[in-house]
This record gives C-alpha cells, sequence and structure tokens, in this order.
C-alpha cells in the first residue's frame, strides 16, 4: 500500500493532456508573479509617500527667508556702510 497523492500530484493529473499541464503551470506562475509586482509597486508607493511627507514637515519646519531683492538690499546698504567708515 503505498501513500495518496499530493494535492499538486492530484491537481497536476487532474488536468487531461500535458499541453494543458503546461498551459496551467504557466497562467498559474504568471498570476504569482503579477502578485509578486503588485505587492512591490504598492511598498515602492507607501516609502515614497513617506519619504515626501517627510520632506514635506522638513520643508515646513525651515524657517522663511526674505525674498532675494531684500537681500540684496541689505547687503548694499552694508557695502554702503563700510564705504562710508572707510572714508576719512
Amino acid at each position: 500500500m503505498h501513500a495518496p497523492p499530493s494535492w499538486p500530484q492530484r491537481f497536476m493529473q487532474a488536468l487531461p493532456p500535458p499541453s494543458d499541464r503546461a498551459m496551467a503551470l504557466f497562467f498559474l506562475v504568471m498570476v504569482f508573479a503579477c502578485g509578486v509586482m503588485v505587492g512591490a509597486m504598492v511598498t515602492a508607493t507607501r516609502e515614497v509617500d513617506r519619504h515626501a511627507r517627510e520632506a514635506q514637515r522638513l520643508i515646513a519646519q525651515m524657517p522663511s527667508r526674505p525674498p532675494l531683492q531684500q537681500q540684496v538690499d541689505a547687503l548694499a546698504q552694508r557695502v554702503q556702510a563700510l564705504e562710508h567708515r572707510q572714508t576719512p
């Protein structure tokens, strides 16, 4: 008396010709591969979203700087003040 066949053996025996077996195996492998790809995309999307939220939080915490024209005007005033100090 021998052990009954396992479920993969019974599944493969239920398919009539070998070409159908190959097609079923190919289909199952493709379904598995699609599932793995979708899982990887979902994981990557979550990671990107997490990094984007972290970047937005850091940007929001940064102190705001005055506009460039105001910075240029302040530098020009400093230069004028230094020039006035140097003239006797």
